[in-house]
């Protein structure tokens, strides 16, 4: 999931189209496996029941992703909100959640 950082915050550094349209799939593929392995998962997390490191990642990337990967960056082939189902049920998980990992944590 760190490719996705690296990948979005890459595209405005892009000096070319074909450079740009690499990056974009490349981002788009990191976002297509984070779904599936969502899919699979049984949640609410992205490896269970047990809040990890990789979930705050990806929760990082994933909450800002509409707003601004997809508004400034112009990655719109799809966004979260409509786009992967998985990955906005697993945003809403993280930013509405009465879990008790997640209310201590914050």
């Amino acid at each position: 999931m760190l490719a996705n950082n690296r990948s979005g915050l890459s595209l405005t550094l892009l000096r070319t189209q074909e450079a740009y349209e690499k990056n974009v799939k490349t981002l788009f593929k990191s976002l297509d496996r984070a779904e599936g392995d969502l899919a699979k998962s049984g949640g609410p997390f992205y490896l269970g029941d047990k809040l990890t490191e990789l979930d705050v990642r990806l929760y990082t990337t994933i909450i800002r992703f509409d707003a601004v990967y997809v508004q400034h960056f112009k990655c719109n082939i799809r966004d979260i909100r409509s786009g992967y189902p998985n990955l906005h049920k697993y945003v809403l998980t993280f930013h509405w959640c009465a879990n008790p990992m997640l209310t201590d944590l914050f």
